[in-house]
């Protein structure tokens, strides 16, 4: 080995003990600041909020909101929820419904991790965003038999077309906290 080689391996050997060695903070205890952190619930567990899926830009995912409800919400009561569209501060923050206006739930009902859900429109009336937003709302809320929200199928049907059953939610981006809206 040269010189010149064992120079450049002992300095890169020196560079990498002193970052293991560590960078000179020391440890410090758990400091608790702010509310605790939030997000997907676990499967089974009581749903406190109706959770709706709104969009927030055209042809994106939609994004998770919870509204507080102060107790369960079912996968129905969520569904008529969205069909209303976001309120005011929900808007204010960007917040829209690819769902038309006159749109509007005529039969729901849900089994041991299934939705049905026949909506007043033709099904190719609506775009993938619109679907997805009412596929993942019901999923979201309470639907019997304690499923995970990804294993609840959905089966959506309108006033003529071909039905769409055992949609899913295809929403995977469990990163991005859920928003909530303020409490009036």
């Amino acid at each position: 080995m040269t010189m010149r080689r064992a120079m450049a391996v002992s300095a890169v050997s020196a560079a990498l003990l002193g970052t293991l060695a560590g960078c000179g903070i020391e440890p410090t205890d758990v400091v608790e600041v702010g509310l605790p952190a939030t997000g997907v619930k676990r499967p089974g567990a009581r749903v406190e909020d109706a959770v709706l899926y709104f969009a927030s830009q055209p042809g994106g995912v939609p994004l998770p909101l919870h509204r507080p409800a102060g107790g369960e919400v079912t996968a129905e009561e969520a569904v008529q929820l969205l069909l209303k569209g976001p309120n005011d501060a929900e808007r204010m923050r960007g917040l829209y419904t690819e769902l038309p206006r006159d749109v509007r739930a005529v039969e729901i009902g849900t089994g041991q991790g299934k939705v049905k859900i026949r909506l007043s429109t033709d099904l190719v009336r609506l775009t993938p965003l619109a679907r997805m937003q009412v596929v993942c709302t019901a999923v979201h809320n309470a639907v019997p038999g304690d499923l995970p929200a990804e294993d609840v199928k959905v089966d959506l049907s309108g006033t003529s077309g071909k039905p769409m059953p055992d949609q899913t939610c295809q929403v995977k981006d469990t990163f991005t906290p859920p928003m909530s809206t303020p409490t009036p």
